[in-house]
This record gives structure tokens, C-alpha cells and sequence, in this order.
């Protein structure tokens, strides 16, 4: 079956790997996505303490 073995290796034909970001920025991606995750859910957990003191939390 030669048509299953390619004539080059697969990863000496391919260009280098291109990033979409430098690493500082992907950084600050990633600690921005997370302060907004804890800062939701401390939001969320304050309306329901909220509620749940004037009594309409089922």
C-alpha cells in the first residue's frame, strides 16, 4: 500500500507554529478571563444572600 506512506515527513514539511498573541498578552488574557469568573460569581453570591435575607429564596 504505498499510497499511505508519504514521500516526506510530515513535521519537516510544515511551517513553524505561528501564536495569534505574544505570551505577556495570552497572560493577561488568561488572568483578565479569570478575575471575570470570580468577580461573576461573587456577584451571583451577593444577589442570592440578598434574596435569601428578605425571605425569597425557594
Amino acid at each position: 500500500m504505498p499510497f499511505l506512506l508519504p514521500c516526506t515527513p510530515l513535521l519537516a514539511s510544515s511551517p513553524p507554529a505561528q501564536w495569534l498573541m505574544s505570551a505577556p498578552l495570552f497572560s493577561l488574557v488568561v488572568k483578565g478571563s479569570i478575575t471575570g469568573l470570580i468577580l461573576a460569581t461573587l456577584v451571583i453570591v451577593l444577589i442570592w444572600v440578598v434574596e435569601w435575607r428578605n425571605g425569597k429564596v425557594w
